[in-house]
């Protein structure tokens, strides 16, 4: 059983991989956010992840130029956050 205890942001969460990474967690309870620079796709996908997994959805739109910047950042805690939960 997968027990989710991070918040996981889908960058490029409004189709594709990303969004059935962000639908996948937040079927086993995760908080998640998407990142879109597209603003119809970003709240199509947020309705449907909604619809589907019977949680709210965090939607951020951002330029591709902060989106770059902000990459490692994200990278280095997601990983912090994960390694504190392997057991």
């Amino acid at each position: 059983v997968f027990h989710c205890a991070v918040v996981l942001a889908a960058i490029g969460g409004g189709s594709g991989i990303c969004l059935g990474i962000a639908r996948k967690f937040m079927q086993h309870g995760c908080d998640t956010v998407i990142v879109s620079r597209k603003l119809d796709r970003l709240k199509a996908a947020a309705d449907e992840l909604t619809k589907t997994t019977s949680r709210k959805v965090g939607v951020s739109i951002m330029p591709l130029s902060t989106l770059l910047l902000l990459l490692p950042a994200l990278a280095d805690s997601m990983l912090m956050a994960l390694s504190c939960n392997v057991k």
